[in-house]
């Protein structure tokens, strides 16, 4: 998650000083859709900053179709990221222990991300593509939070291979960003996140590549110095990338939507039948069959009807999305809640007393 939060972050700044060292805590939402999966996840987090550490909680929650696959609706996660010490640990406050990474481990798992999207991507930038971008400084004004926004966006154009047939087709990168200004705790938060994309091994106009593999680089790129362009801070922004779709390939995707549909209500209804006809007293409740049963009936639970923003979350477990005839590869949005400048306690940016390492013995 962290990497797609960086994104922003580290790209709207051409250079930082490393040298703001006040503390700051931000709350951000996020909402992802695409990048290989049929679902959709949704995070929370709330990141704490002092100079070179950070304490991140996540509340991360998935759509069914990723739910599924996991096991759980929801989970939550507890990181720590010392740049001082060039180390990160992930904690498990349920179990009260932890796993250390240093940043060299952490940067062949970067690699090795970016590989596998690119292993499963279905289309890539053409080899001669020649990506277009426009910066549309909009008139809109609007209030997010404490702060007045204006919204600009920015289009890529671009030329895209379908790597299975290898025609070429249109893409775009489009990207919409309400910013504001001044947000206090800013320079704080683009400080850390530009020193932590460093360690990375990651150049900041490249973190989303972790995502994105190697398969849209020059437009990501063109993408990141268009931001550099526009003043103020993205407190909210939506992040979409699509290519043209041919009248033969939408009909295709509606009826793997249907199908989808059909066997996902199918399977709830079975699931419901199973729970329906399972005996229900003091001691089969405390059971593990039934148990599994709750689980099972959660996670394959029928969802009610919606609307707005929360239809477009459901639309994504009914396989890639689709957008005014063009598939939706990748589609993210985040809005930053709060940013408040604040002491914080440094035991903050320690193990707590008790956690053991499990790690495994070098």
């Amino acid at each position: 998650m962290r990497q797609l939060a960086l994104m922003l972050a580290v790209a709207a700044l051409a250079s930082v000083a490393p040298s703001a060292r006040a503390d700051v805590t931000y709350v951000e939402h996020t909402k992802i859709k695409g990048l290989g999966s049929p679902g959709a996840v949704d995070v929370t987090r709330t990141v704490r900053l002092s100079g070179l550490k950070e304490c991140e909680n996540s509340v991360i929650r998935y759509s069914r179709p990723v739910a599924i696959q996991k096991g759980v609706r929801s989970r939550e996660t507890a990181d720590i990221a010392r740049l001082d010490r060039d180390l990160t640990w992930t904690l498990d406050p349920g179990g009260k222990t932890y796993v250390e990474t240093t940043f060299d481990a952490m940067r062949a798992q970067t690699l090795a991300a970016a590989q596998d999207a690119d292993s499963i991507a279905m289309t890539a930038e053409a080899p001669d593509a020649d990506p277009r971008v426009e910066i549309d400084p909009t008139s809109d004004v609007r209030r997010i939070g404490p702060w007045e926004a204006r919204r600009v966006i920015i289009n890529v154009s671009t030329q895209v291979v379908d790597l299975k047939s290898g025609s070429k087709r249109n893409g775009w990168i489009v990207w919409e960003l309400w910013m504001a200004d001044p947000v206090p705790g800013v320079q704080e938060i683009r400080s850390f996140d530009q020193i932590y994309a460093e360690k990375l091994g990651t150049s900041s106009e490249f973190v989303p590549m972790m995502t994105l593999g190697e398969s849209y680089r020059k437009s990501v790129k063109q993408a990141m110095l268009a931001l550099r362009q526009t003043t103020g801070y993205p407190v909210e922004w939506t992040w979409t990338l699509r290519t043209e779709l041919s009248p033969e390939e939408l009909a295709a995707l509606n009826d793997a939507a249907a199908t989808q549909r059909e066997s996902a209500d199918e399977q709830a209804d079975l699931n419901d039948k199973l729970i329906k006809n399972l005996e229900i007293d003091p001691a089969r409740q405390a059971g593990e069959q039934l148990n599994q049963s709750n689980i099972t009936k959660d996670l394959h639970r029928p969802e009610e009807p919606v609307s707005g923003e929360d239809a477009e979350t459901v639309s994504a477990d009914l396989g890639p999305g689709v957008e005014e005839g063009m598939m939706v590869l990748m589609k993210a949005s985040s809005t930053i809640e709060t940013v408040d400048p604040g002491t914080i306690d440094p035991a903050i940016f320690e193990i707590p007393s008790g956690y053991r390492n499990t790690a495994p013995p070098k």
